[in-house]
């Protein structure tokens, strides 16, 4: 049994950090005398611009659940509950592979840094991953088991590691070449929805059920922070470029950007009041503007600097 001395030492100790982290809440709120919007006033507005399809691939016979685009090869990969995976000449409306999986019931799909490895995952508890150059597809390269719940999402780190979500609320990294689990981040306590990683910075960001997001530094097997203030579940989360903010989009129907060092939240975007809530959403390349799908079947774009 611990001695009387220690136990006050660890409640004077858990005092002091408790002081601690209301010092830095108040430094936080104290700095934070602004808006984003409000700083970026000087920043010329985007112009408007009109979307329209430019391609309408025909292949899929069930609902679409995931899309990624390949930056090496420009190729577009698509999964749908049809059971199959259809990787994409988009430009040309062109299917190149087609791929079968053992269930129906998948819920992502991811491309490798190459193009020449993809993955899925859903409702079986298995990371699928297939390659691409491979002439038998008949079975994947590698079927990773360690998840108890479906896979929510996945996202390469490297060519030869990746990164799944699940149910389970954990988030597991796999390693490619051995087929097993290199780390295990456990700390959200209902279904992680999202996951995303910068592979420059390290740095892992998560999504879950309970509108928790969750900042991960493998070194650790704690979060490193985390951020609060969306009230629904957190559909999708994506770093910018420079690895040092993200973006984040929830069944609350807003779109939020987050700051990782000042360790909050620099700008909400929402529809209306009433909006339905955002399934996806994606960065352009300068980090500028937010592409959110939202659940009424629409898709907006935000200016980050403006938010609007």
């Amino acid at each position: 049994m611990p001695s009387q001395k220690l136990l006050k030492e660890v409640e004077l100790l858990t005092s002091e950090n408790e002081e601690l982290k209301l010092q830095i809440d108040g430094i936080l709120k104290e700095k934070g005398d602004t808006t984003l919007d409000k700083a970026c006033r000087s920043v010329n507005d985007l112009p408007r611009i009109s979307l329209s399809p430019v391609r309408n691939l025909v292949g899929h016979f069930g609902k679409v659940v995931g899309v990624a685009w390949s930056a090496q090869t420009g190729q577009l990969l698509s999964a749908s509950q049809d059971g199959r995976l259809i990787v994409w000449d988009a430009l040309k409306g062109l299917k190149t592979n087609v791929l079968s999986l053992s269930v129906n019931w998948t819920m992502c799909c991811a491309f490798s840094t190459s193009g020449r490895l993809i993955c899925s995952g859903g409702l079986d508890n298995l990371v699928s991953v297939f390659n691409v150059d491979s002439q038998d597809h008949s079975r994947p390269y590698r079927e990773l088991e360690q998840h108890s719940g479906y896979i929510s999402c996945t996202k390469f780190w490297k060519e030869d590691r990746l990164i799944s979500s699940s149910g389970d609320g954990s988030c597991v990294v796999w390693d490619l070449e051995r087929g097993d689990p290199l780390q295990i981040f456990q700390a959200h306590k209902t279904d992680v929805l999202s996951v995303d990683v910068h592979a420059a910075s390290n740095t892992v960001v998560s999504g879950s059920c309970s509108s928790n997001i969750l900042l991960w530094d493998p070194r650790s097997k704690e979060p490193s922070l985390s951020f609060k203030g969306h009230a629904l579940d957190v559909n999708a989360v994506q770093f910018l470029d420079d690895g040092l903010s993200f973006a984040s989009g929830s069944d609350d129907s807003t779109c939020r950007l987050w700051d990782i060092r000042a360790g909050r939240e620099l700008a909400s975007f929402n529809k209306t009041a009433d909006a339905s809530g955002v399934t996806s959403i994606a960065l352009s390349k300068s980090g500028r503007v937010i592409m959110a799908a939202y659940d009424d079947a629409t898709i907006v774009g935000w200016d980050i600097l403006k938010s609007s």
